[in-house]
């Protein structure tokens, strides 16, 4: 059975702020045989323990892959999707700063813990999606399928369900964010507390330190000296580099993309993408600055800069 929830996602261009450009309708879909046993094909949208409508489809997604409905789990309903989203949202410098009802507000500055991380990489990639397929935003939608592995393990499939591929990179960026958040809450429960990759950033989410004054907290994104400091850092992202769903932008006056093939532990050639400071694509590795080709619709078609 098939549960398909409209939100609203309001993204932005490079001559404009991230919510200013747009204001579409993406419609994000859910089914597999865990969404028709756990709510029967619907979400009420009535009743005061439900997500709101936008951040539903993502709430559906956490609560699948962190386990719940399996014995000894949070069950799955209507009220547990609501609790993630007053988790999730409303929170830190990149979390739905604005609330559950406002996706375009993202925010900025200077994550505050592995979480608002999660978030602040999910506004790249939005980004991303917004460089790539404005011109599509009228159809542009997608279809999660949740499905197990061979072993059993639970996964969300993008591919099978996705005609387009805007619809399936728009999933890609999304569960990328759930399954980060996941594996915070996973790493915290586990005893593991921060991140040393990450400047020590903690995995434990912090509500009381860092929940927005939208969600009924303190903290105050809007402070960029005290709360959620811009480091100076342009904010003018306007190319992408890499793969969905990791994807990036940047700004192309203090960084390019930088192309690598290498080969894994098995002899096969692997190509990755990052972006990097200008002039540090570092040739004598491999490293090959290119660009997004401009004749392909093909968001991972590359090709050299001049």
């Amino acid at each position: 059975m098939k549960l398909t929830i409209s939100s609203l996602l309001s993204l932005a261009a490079a001559e404009k702020s991230f919510a200013d450009r747009f204001d579409s309708a993406i419609e994000r879909n859910i089914q597999g045989n865990w969404v028709s046993e756990n709510f029967g094909g619907r979400i009420r949208r009535d009743a005061t323990d439900q997500a709101t409508t936008t951040f539903a489809p993502i709430a559906a997604m956490i609560s699948y892959l962190r386990g719940d409905g399996l014995d000894g789990q949070e069950p799955a309903n209507d009220s547990t999707l609501k609790t993630i989203e007053d988790t999730y949202t409303s929170y830190g410098c990149y979390c739905w700063a604005n609330g559950p009802e406002n996706p375009q507000s993202f925010g900025g500055g200077r994550t505050k813990d592995m979480v608002d991380r999660a978030c602040s990489v999910l506004y790249r990639c939005y980004k991303c999606i917004d460089l790539d397929y404005s011109a599509d935003y009228t159809t542009l939608s997608y279809t999660a399928v949740f499905t197990t592995d061979a072993t059993g393990e639970r996964m969300i499939d993008c591919s099978s369900g996705n005609a387009q591929s805007s619809g399936e990179n728009l999933c890609l960026c999304d569960l990328e964010y759930v399954k980060s958040v996941v594996q915070a809450k996973q790493n915290c429960d586990a005893g593991i507390l921060t991140e040393p990759l990450r400047n020590n950033k903690s995995y434990c989410i912090n509500n009381a330190a860092y929940q927005t004054i939208s969600g009924g907290g303190t903290f105050d994104h809007t402070d960029r000296v005290n709360n959620c400091p811009l480091e100076g850092i342009s904010q003018a992202k306007n190319q992408c580099c890499g793969r969905y769903p990791h994807r990036r932008s940047y700004d192309d006056t203090r960084r390019e993309c930088c192309e690598f093939t290498l080969e894994d532990f098995e002899g096969n050639q692997v190509t990755t993408w990052r972006d990097t400071v200008i002039n540090r694509c570092e040739p004598q590795k491999g490293g090959t600055v290119v660009v997004n080709d401009p004749n392909s619709d093909n968001p991972h078609a590359y090709i050299p800069s001049n």
